[in-house]
């Protein structure tokens, strides 16, 4: 981080500020705490870690052929969230020679239990840390294999010609310290010092993101990469060995063209190439295929790595998924539907993995539809799953399971791609879709857990899922299969000020239709068409919308559509950032300029130096006070207007107050 780091030294001037503002010493400067030494995760309590949020990693990597050994300096840029005594990091393995934080030495202890997933470096630094610090960790020593509570194998993975390292769910701390948890995404950058041939073949180091430079020197070859998007630590990946490599450009929609750089083992058997390089032609189509349903690309290059390990698995490793031995097309279709489920929007808890393995096992069969390699639609590949299944295949819920030896079992990859395919009966194709491409759109580069699903879910579709997810996402026993859409079904975001759709469904030809919503049971005056905008007076209320069917002599028939969740607020358009006017001088008057937003909406301000709260001001002018010397003045504009969520913008600040 570039940013200067504060610290909590108190002068006479400081001294000063407080007994004019009345606040104590200790409301300005928090006690140092230590940081926390777990993120919350359900499954792995003892990974991750708090009171802080890594910005980059610096990962610098020498690598020995001969010993199996890494020579490694690993350098952190973080953010303390309050200030902190001590902090840890997530790092199995290796022994470590220096440790400093802001450039001074800084005590260190190792706290191990292999049996509890915890693997802890604590750090003292000689002061405490707040806002941005800088942490750097030397080591060095022969990786170590992290086995899960499944038996699985993951983080440093030794082969015949050097090493993969795949970490998912927490193997990245074999390889580099760490805040080992989904919550807390990073940019990287990775140098890797190999040689420059093993076995006498020409031999690579690959990672993550863009390619930026190669060099080969006396026998060596430094391979630097960099991943400029968020990642979090499990979707990290180094390979070293013998590889041939593969240099594209690969063309997305919009005229976008990436970079490819695909890696494959020199070893690979003639078969298993030519089925490799058949796949590997797959990647532009599958990624543009991807993108008209989930939006852009969210990674700046793609490829593959194509590996001899014995872990018995592919990973999606961000931007270059990993795959053992050789590669199918629908393994690959499901690693790159990744890098938007899972990638791009990561489950908020390990127990939420179905978020990134129901969607990906669910495009598998969407693509071989689409594609006409087969002519079994996900309706019928997915129910008929269900129909065949055994109660006993449901035992374990596919959210808020307890045991980490669960994660990667059918739960998680069967019955959450086959819950899709049960909501996508409940609510149709177009809010399915919605809810599926929104998902994206709106969690990009973050994280989403079972609970923000199933609100977007409702939210979209316009109806309340708690009982069909109670039953598909959180019950052991086997879940019914609903009835198929019909009709009517309201569709759009229900808020206040938002337009939402009825849509009635499959009716005779000759039937004429009218509409009546109510709100709570009640009709709504004038709501009498397929299209309603709710105002702030039906604003917590549930709505529904009465279908009839009119045809010549027939009876009239009435459908009626489930309750939606209660209106929401509805959220304000306009919202521009306030300018502030005048000169920052003592005496002088300060005038806001809030900008334009919506029609009916009540501005209030308030006026704040250096982050203390200044009196007056509250007409959006504000007399400069003597108190305010020598500080940088913002204004927060609020705006609030009845059925709406309130909105705040804050100003840029002012130069320093003469």
């Amino acid at each position: 981080m570039t940013g200067p780091r504060r610290t909590y030294a108190v002068g006479t001037a400081a001294a000063l500020l407080l007994t004019v503002t009345g606040l104590s010493p200790a409301a300005a400067a928090p006690a140092p705490v230590a940081g926390e030494q777990t993120s919350g995760d359900s499954l792995f309590p003892n990974t991750g870690n708090g009171g802080y949020d890594v910005q980059h990693y610096d990962i610098a990597l020498a690598y020995s052929d001969y010993t199996g050994s890494i020579d490694a300096t690993t350098t952190i840029d973080a953010t303390a969230e309050q200030p902190l005594s001590s902090f840890s990091l997530d790092f199995e393995g290796l022994t470590i020679g220096s440790v400093t934080v802001d450039g001074e030495p800084a005590r260190h202890v190792r706290e191990n239990d292999a049996g509890a997933t915890k693997h802890k470096l604590v750090i003292t630094p000689l002061r405490p840390v707040d806002g941005d610090f800088t942490t750097v960790v030397t080591y060095r020593g022969v990786p170590t294999e992290h086995i899960d509570p499944d038996g699985s194998s993951e983080g440093w993975i030794a082969t015949t010609d050097g090493a993969t390292v795949v970490n998912e769910p927490v193997g990245a701390m074999t390889l580099f310290p760490n805040n080992n948890t989904v919550k807390d995404k990073a940019t990287f950058d990775v140098t890797l010092d190999v040689p420059a041939s093993i076995g006498g073949k020409p031999a690579a180091g690959v990672s993550n993101g863009e390619l930026v430079s190669n060099v080969v020197t006396g026998g060596r070859s430094v391979w630097t990469w960099r991943q400029s998007e968020q990642m979090a630590t499990y979707l990290s990946m180094i390979s070293i060995g013998a590889f041939t490599v593969h240099e594209n450009d690969i063309a997305l929609g919009g005229g976008r063209t990436i970079k490819e750089y695909s890696f494959i083992d020199a070893g690979t058997s003639p078969e298993n190439l030519a089925e490799i390089e058949a796949n590997r032609a797959l990647l532009g189509p599958m990624l543009r295929y991807l993108e008209k349903k989930f939006g852009p690309y969210p990674g700046n290059s793609t490829g593959i790595l194509v590996d001899n390990t014995e872990v018995g698995y592919a990973l999606e490793t961000q931007d270059r998924p990993f795959f053992e031995t050789s590669v199918d097309t629908s393994t690959l279709l499901h690693e790159l539907a990744h890098q938007w489920f899972g990638n791009a929007v990561s489950a908020d808890d390990w127990s939420d993995l179905w978020l990134s393995e129901g969607p990906a096992t669910y495009l598998e069969a969407q693509y071989a539809f689409d594609t006409g390699a087969t002519d079994r639609a996900p309706a019928t590949v997915f129910h008929d799953e269900w129909n065949g299944s055994s109660a006993g295949e449901w035992a374990v819920p596919m959210a808020g399971f307890a045991d980490p030896a669960d994660l990667f079992g059918g739960q998680t990859y069967d019955r959450g791609a086959r819950s899709l395919q049960a909501l996508r009966t409940l609510v149709g194709d177009q809010a399915f879709d919605a809810t599926l491409s929104t998902w994206i759109a709106r969690r990009s580069g973050s994280t989403g857990s079972t609970a923000d699903w199933i609100a977007l879910a409702e939210e979209i579709s316009g109806r309340d899922l708690t009982a069909f997810y109670q039953d598909w996402a959180y019950d052991t026993d086997k879940p019914a299969w609903p009835p198929a859409y019909t009709a009517p079904l309201v569709s759009g975001r229900v808020a206040v000020g938002q337009t939402l759709t009825v849509s009635p469904g499959e009716w005779h030809p000759a039937a004429g239709l009218t509409y009546q919503w109510l709100a709570d049971g009640v009709a709504v005056p004038g709501a009498t068409g397929p299209r309603y905008v709710p105002s702030a007076a039906v604003r917590g209320k549930r709505l529904t919308v009465v279908v009839t069917g009119i045809r010549g002599t027939y009876a009239p028939v009435r459908r009626t559509s489930a309750a939606t969740v209660p209106i929401a607020a509805g959220r304000q358009v306009k919202h521009p950032t306030p300018r502030i006017s005048g000169t920052p001088k003592v005496h002088r008057t300060l005038r806001v300029r809030p900008g334009r937003w919506d029609s009916g909406t009540r501005l209030s301000y308030r006026w704040y130096v250096d982050g203390r709260r200044l009196r007056g001001g509250h007409d959006g002018s504000l007399h400069v006070p003597r108190s305010a010397k020598g500080g940088r003045i913002r204004v927060r504009v609020t705006s609030t207007k009845p059925g709406y969520e309130t909105r705040t913008e804050l100003s840029a600040r002012t130069a320093r107050v003469r």
